[in-house]
Parts: structure tokens; C-alpha cells; sequence
């Protein structure tokens, strides 16, 4: 047999537990809702979740998706070379640097010398960049190179090899990662 259940007054009050319910969800919906404006200062903006936030986890979804078939067109493309030896994973971590206002972008692996490491970061910068539209679509702004930092950190040694800062690249004196 169904049983139903009963709201009652002196639990739920005179509005009824249903009415109370919606009222939060619009109630928390109006609290939560803001307007973004195209300006990467934006990126900063105090709420409930800064902006850069928001954007950073958005691009670590995109960018995971992407890092994998990035990987096999480097694989396709070394085929082609004389070079045989696996082609280590595309991982980066993608987080917003609050006091800065910029995206960061650590690409973590093994590979040990600044040559080696360049284009990886050359890559993961057009990735990033790449994701301007659905970044437009979604908050309402742009990234330029500007707004973006890059290292990458050699796992085997703990130690950052290269860097892309102020839209350059930089070589760390023997920087140890924390």
C-alpha cells in the first residue's frame, strides 16, 4: 500500500515545506548570479568565486581533454623522425594566481633540458589560448599571453626547468619546487 505524507502545519509552517524550498533555490539563485565583463582584471574580481577561478577549472577540464590527443599527435608525428623513444604524457595543472591575476600552467614530466622542454610549453600556451571562444562564451572574457604563466617541473629531480613569465621565457637558477 502507498502511504502519503502529510506537511504538517506546525512542522512546515503555513507556506508548506515546497513553497519554503523554492524560495531558497530562487533566493540562492539571485545571491549566486553576477555579470562578467570582457577585461582581464575581471579575472580577479572579488564574489563568491573569483572569475580566475572559475576560468582555471573550466580550462583543467578543456586542457585534459585535449593533453591526451595532444600527446598522440606528438607520438604520430615522431614516427615520422628518427626518433623512437615513447613520448612521455601531456599533464599540466591549471590554477588561478589570485595576487597575480593570471592563469597559471605547470606542466609536470621528466624531460631534463630547456630544449626539450620549450615546445611543450609553446604547445600548452596555444592549447590555452586556443580556448579563447569557449572562454568568451562561457564568461565573457579574453586570455592574451599576458594573462598567462607557465613552468614546467622535471618530477625525477623536483626542480623547475623552464618557466614562461611576462610573455618570456625564463630559466630558473636551479629552482627546487616546494
Amino acid at each position: 500500500m502507498y502511504t502519503h505524507y502529510k506537511c504538517d502545519i506546525e512542522k512546515c509552517g503555513k507556506g508548506g515545506l515546497m513553497r519554503k524550498a523554492i524560495f531558497g533555490i530562487i533566493f540562492a539563485t539571485f545571491l549566486g548570479a553576477g555579470v562578467s565583463y570582457a577585461g582581464n582584471e575581471e579575472l580577479g574580481k572579488a564574489g563568491m568565486i573569483p572569475l580566475g577561478e572559475r576560468v582555471a577549472t573550466y580550462l583543467q577540464s578543456l586542457f585534459n581533454a585535449t593533453s591526451e590527443l595532444a600527446r598522440v599527435k606528438i607520438s604520430e608525428a615522431r614516427k615520422k623522425t628518427i626518433f623512437q623513444e615513447p613520448v612521455e604524457p601531456f599533464r599540466g595543472v591549471i590554477i588561478f594566481d589570485k595576487d597575480k591575476n593570471t592563469i597559471g600552467v605547470m606542466m609536470v614530466g621528466t624531460i631534463e633540458s630547456v630544449e626539450g622542454v620549450k615546445p611543450r610549453l609553446e604547445l600548452a600556451k596555444k592549447i590555452v589560448l586556443g580556448f579563447n571562444k569557449q572562454i568568451s562564451q562561457a564568461f565573457g572574457i579574453t586570455l592574451s599571453e599576458k594573462d598567462i604563466e607557465l613552468a614546467y617541473l622535471n618530477g625525477n629531480t623536483n626542480q623547475t626547468i623552464l618557466k614562461y613569465v611576462d610573455r618570456n621565457f625564463v630559466v630558473p637558477d636551479t629552482t627546487v619546487a616546494p
